[in-house]
């Protein structure tokens, strides 16, 4: 979950970090109408607190940088409830009526929230000449629906990123996370997110490794390729086509005998 806690963490430095977003939405359902209630009124003075610290391209003191911390950790608890329906232990453990700000911000081991701090910090000494570029926050694609939903992690200045925090990157993991970033390249069908080069930023080296999307591409076609948007038209009636036989699969596992 840290690798998600990071994520939240740099967005920070792009906008205010916020509670009351998609995350809390598996933990509302979780704790059911009453919790949800309390839990809406929680995330909402931690939304006014996160906006209190002005995390916005600026580098944190301790106190302030250690409180975020608190805050991205418990978000990605709450993530994980959304993404995959797994309940992590820290959320299970929390007794709905009497959750308080609080209450989740004492979840996080010290030792995690130092962890997510040397990395923030790492990210704004290294790179704080992107928090002035055009940003696009956990982009979706005009295509995403055809592969059952698909968003990245943000596009800066046409550079789309993945957040990875590896601590020690493997050849295999990397491979795997350029043709992620390939796959949502291709989804932008009607080039909203104007992606033109795509990167994966490993926080735990502080390192951007980035390639133009058209040479990476040509790399590994091993020949010149047609142009990104005629490729684009290609992926999307193949997309299509996939997603239409998974519907019709699906109609048919639900059926009922007549």
């Amino acid at each position: 979950m840290m690798g998600t806690a990071v994520d939240f963490r740099l967005r920070g430095y792009f906008e205010p970090v916020s509670f009351t977003s998609q995350p809390t939405a598996g933990v509302m359902n979780l704790w059911g109408a009453e919790g949800a209630g309390l839990l809406e009124n929680v995330a909402a003075r931690l939304d006014d607190d996160a906006e209190d610290v002005e995390s916005v391209g600026r580098r944190l003191d301790r106190a302030s940088e250690e409180l975020l911390a608190r805050y991205c950790l418990v978000l990605s608890y709450f993530e994980t409830v959304f993404r995959s329906g797994r309940i992590p232990p820290e959320i299970a453990s929390i007794d709905p009526s009497r959750a308080t700000p609080e209450t989740l911000l004492s979840i996080p081991k010290q030792v995690a929230v130092d962890d997510l701090c040397a990395l923030s910090w790492a990210f704004y000494d290294r790179h704080a000449d992107v928090l002035t570029k055009p940003v696009i926050l956990n982009p979706t694609f005009e295509g995403s629906d055809d592969i059952g939903g698909a968003d990245a992690d943000l596009v800066i200045d046409g550079c789309l990123w993945e957040i990875k925090t590896y601590k020690q990157p493997q050849a295999k993991q990397i491979y795997e996370t350029a043709y992620q970033l390939l796959g949502y390249a291709l989804l932008d069908y009607d080039d909203s997110c104007g992606i033109r080069e795509i990167g994966i930023y490993f926080s735990r080296q502080a390192t951007l490794v980035r390639w133009p999307l058209v040479d990476f591409m040509a790399k590994m076609a091993g020949s010149d390729v047609p142009p990104l948007n005629e490729l684009r038209t290609a992926f999307a009636k193949v997309a299509e086509k996939a997603r239409k036989a998974e519907e019709r699969m699906l109609r048919r596992l639900t059926a009922r005998p007549s």
